[in-house]
């Protein structure tokens, strides 16, 4: 390729950080030949001392048609590019926790697994982290590159006064950015959950969850340690104390010591820290509606005075901050609230909703604003989780200005699926009558269609808020998608499920609306009842709505007729929001809806209307149509799809195929987290599926789609649902016209899902087949017919298995006979 522009003499010329050696190099071209590169975006960059240009290049992946069988290919997604390089209120942005320093603003972004940069000049550049989760990677043991570093759901950035950065890590450490050498390194935490005891060094000792961190100017550091329900502190010295906490969530303590004060968080995303000039240290306090503060001068922790505004109670506080003149700053849901000298004094928002830049602030709106700063201006800057942006509060025009993100729009949303934006680290694939393909790119809001063409748009979109945002039907964000033979689809949200019918109108089928987790309704109308994280449905044979009430430990099952909701499968031992594995397993050989079921994320029914169940990615339980619950394998699994004979689920490294005897078949990955190998075999290529949700979707071809989540694409394998096992042997038999083969597995069992294709001679003595090719039932059988032409010789059709080395022939011999001649009519 060429690169046309100026001042290119004695630059260096850069492919995804990594130095590339020019063709030729003159002042004002440069010509160069690409590398090998997976599919994606690419970033080109031209440094020349200290200026930089950049520019992108798609890597455009081999389409199905083209590869063997068995392969595999992307049929949609670029990965993690999300407008890097580019202007940044030109970028799709997921922003939390915001921060300053030195001109600069910095964007924790946990569902991208990454910390962005915006320079001075508006571009958004990488900071930190790779984009990939660092479940199960270990820390890094030496300071490294911080843009080779796995970072997991970071929420939250901090500086000190020398622009060492902070990082959250909910991987159980803190990482330090240094700026001296720029480079990044943890300085507490393991990697694995704990709770090290007072005063130990800081590094090397074990922690919980880091959620919300703050930072003195002289390098004092305190972060939320979720797990242990503390604030901890790490002195300049590097020593691990507790700040804030006894180690147990309620309320208690305002007006003594902080560190014998308790505080209350539901989950990891709640809480916020900020400390303002004195060095206090603020706390939202969500579940106990309050922010707290810890004097420095005497570690006295006390409650803000006034937490109302308008007589209105302040509910479930989140993001914090303090500004340089005393004041702070918190949000509740879609509002902002600013305090001074003890008393709410202005409220941005009202309702959820969105506001084009340029509204008047007494007219805003936002969607949820789960995080807040003060700019070096004393502007206040919001993070608008679900509209997508980072907002800036202009005081001096009072007008609402972007500072970053495209939302509610995102990258590429209509177009060549191959070159979509896609955000499905929890998503789902489900396939249409017509061969389209359905998404639910679950942080997008969105549900999508690729068409067979290739080309991607969006079928149903919310922009209000989390999806539902309320019990209005029409809005959505879901988590799985499943089709049915009417043309319609079945979607779960975290609360809800919805049915999006043939004519295209988006229904609640189950569930209030309320987005907040509880359990409750069994007996009554579904449409009343309560979920708690729903991430899957489907139907059984009869055509009732069928959910895996996650959280509540529980499949629940909706009468279709009737709409009266039951618990189907388990006992709930444990309820709860984000109470992921905390139930027990138990119950097997006895009825399910006595048994344990821990933490259930896919369900799907097989042929005979037996249930599957994939639990807490670590077992799958059957239910059988006598509703006994057994065991059926073991290991992790996500989302469950049951076709022709055979279940089919993802493990995170890998894609499996369970045969009706539970016998596992790996069909891709080789079982290394990445991204890598399209276009070459499947079970040699790179996955990286950790987060519950993996969906995967067959065609009737056998061609075989599944999300790849962590890696932001939809992949496809050819014909992967019906290939071969390992040493496959078949065996055929003619009888009249009709051809019988047999397929069976290096054990001699029948092999059910394999694809037989057929091949008789083009020329002479031959038959026209029924089909060219075939697919084995449960009994590893298949047939077509055989018509013979009216050539009198004898001939063979050959049968083998689709990529199996074995293959089978029958005889025919044609009698002589006269050929049908054509009408000709003159």
């Amino acid at each position: 390729m060429t690169i046309k522009g100026a001042s290119f003499t004695g630059a260096t010329v850069k492919l995804d950080r990594n130095a590339i050696a020019p063709l030729s190099l003159a002042d004002s071209e440069i010509s160069l030949r690409m590398p090998a590169h997976d599919n994606g975006y690419a970033i080109l960059a031209i440094e020349n001392g200290t200026r930089a240009a950049y520019g992108r290049y798609l890597f455009v992946p081999p389409s199905l048609s083209e590869i063997a069988p068995g392969f595999i290919t992307t049929v949609a997604g670029v990965g993690s590019y999300a407008g890097d390089y580019t202007a940044a209120t030109a970028a799709t942005i997921d922003p939390m926790t915001v921060a300053f320093f030195d001109g600069e603003t910095y964007v924790a972004q946990p569902g991208a697994n990454r910390v962005s940069r915006i320079t001075r000049d508006g571009l958004r550049v990488p900071f930190a982290g790779n984009g990939f989760s660092n479940d199960p990677m270990p820390p890094p043991a030496q300071p490294v590159d911080p843009l080779s570093v796995a970072i997991n759901f970071p929420r939250a950035i901090a500086f000190d006064s020398r622009g060492n950065g902070f990082i959250g890590d909910s991987s159980y450490r803190l990482l330090r950015v240094n700026r001296a050498t720029g480079l990044i390194e943890t300085i507490a935490g393991t990697g694995r959950d704990g709770n090290s005891p007072e005063g130990v060094a800081a590094k090397g000792a074990v922690i919980g969850l880091v959620s919300f961190v703050a930072a003195e100017p002289d390098g004092t550091v305190y972060f939320i340690d979720f797990t242990n329900a503390r604030v901890r502190k790490i002195s300049t010295d590097g020593i691990l104390t507790t700040y804030i906490g006894t180690g147990t969530f309620g309320f208690s303590g305002d007006g003594g010591p902080a560190a014998q004060a308790q505080f209350s968080l539901q989950n990891s995303d709640e809480g916020a820290l900020a400390l303002d000039s004195d060095g206090n240290l603020y706390l939202a306090d969500t579940a106990n509606n309050r922010i707290r503060r810890v004097e420095k001068r005497t570690g006295i922790i006390t409650s803000l005075s006034d937490t109302s505004f308008q007589g209105t109670a302040l509910r479930e506080p989140r993001g914090v901050a303090a500004s340089a003149d005393g004041g702070i700053a918190f949000t509740s849901g879609p509002q902002i609230f600013e305090y001074r000298n003890g008393e709410i004094v202005r409220r941005y928002g009202s309702s959820q909703g969105f506001s084009e830049p340029g509204t008047p602030l007494e007219s805003v709106r936002f969607s949820f604003t789960p995080a807040v700063a003060f700019d070096p201006q004393g502007n206040v800057v919001a993070s608008d989780v679900f509209n997508h942006r980072v907002w800036r509060l202009n005081r001096t025009t009072e007008r609402l200005e972007t500072i970053a993100g495209i939302g509610p729009a995102i990258l590429n949303e209509r177009g060549r699926a191959i070159e979509a934006v896609l955000a499905i680290n929890n998503g789902d694939v489900a396939i249409a009558n017509d061969g389209s393909i359905y998404l639910a790119d679950t942080a997008n809001s969105r549900v999508r269609r690729i068409d067979p063409a290739g080309n991607i748009d969006t079928i149903v979109a919310t922009f209000d808020g989390p999806a539902p945002a309320s019990t209005r039907d029409g809005t959505f964000g879901g988590w799985s998608v499943e089709a049915a033979a009417d043309g319609s689809f079945d979607f779960a949200t975290l609360d809800s499920s919805y049915v999006l019918t043939a004519d295209r109108v988006v229904r609640r089928t189950a569930g209030s609306g309320s987005p907040k987790c509880g359990f409750s309704g069994d007996g009554g109308p579904a449409l009343a009842a309560d979920f708690c994280q729903s991430w899957d449905v489907t139907r059984n044979p009869s055509g009732n709505l069928v959910v895996a009430d996650t959280n509540n430990n529980r499949v629940r099952l909706v009468d279709r007729t009737s709409g009266i909701i039951r618990t189907f499968a388990g006992s709930g031992a444990v309820n709860g929001n984000e109470g992921y594995g905390h139930g027990p397993t138990c119950g097997d050989g006895g009825p399910a809806t006595s048994a344990c079921v821990n933490t259930p994320y896919g369900v799907a029914y097989d042929d005979r209307g037996n249930l599957y169940i994939s639990e807490n990615g670590e077992r799958i339980r059957k239910v059988d149509t006598t509703g006994v619950i057994s065991t059926f394998a073991t290991g992790r699994s996500s989302k469950l799809t049951f076709w022709r004979g055979n279940l089919y689920t993802v493990t995170g490294t890998q894609l499996l195929r369970f045969s009706a005897d539970g016998t596992p078949t790996v069909l891709a990955g080789d079982g290394s987290l990445g991204f890598a190998g399209d276009g070459g075999p499947a079970t040699s290529a790179k996955l990286f599926m950790l987060k519950q949700s993996a969906g995967i979707a067959i065609d009737p071809e056998g061609n075989l789609y599944f999300t790849d989540g962590d890696n932001l694409r939809v992949r496809a394998i050819r014909y992967g649902a019906v290939l071969a096992p390992p040493n496959a042997s078949i065996s055929a038999i003619a009888n009249g016209s009709a051809i019988r083969v047999t397929v069976r597995d290096a054990n001699g069992g029948p092999a059910a899902s394999v694809r037989v294709d057929f091949t008789a001679p083009a020329s002479g003595s031959s038959c026209a087949l029924s089909s060219s090719f075939a697919i084995t039932g449960a009994d590893g059988i298949a047939s077509v017919s055989c018509a013979p032409n009216c050539i009198a010789g004898t001939y063979s059709v050959t049968a083998r298995p689709l990529t199996a080395a074995s293959a089978a022939s029958v005889s025919f011999n044609n009698s002589a006979r006269p050929c049908k001649r054509r009408s000709v009519h003159r």
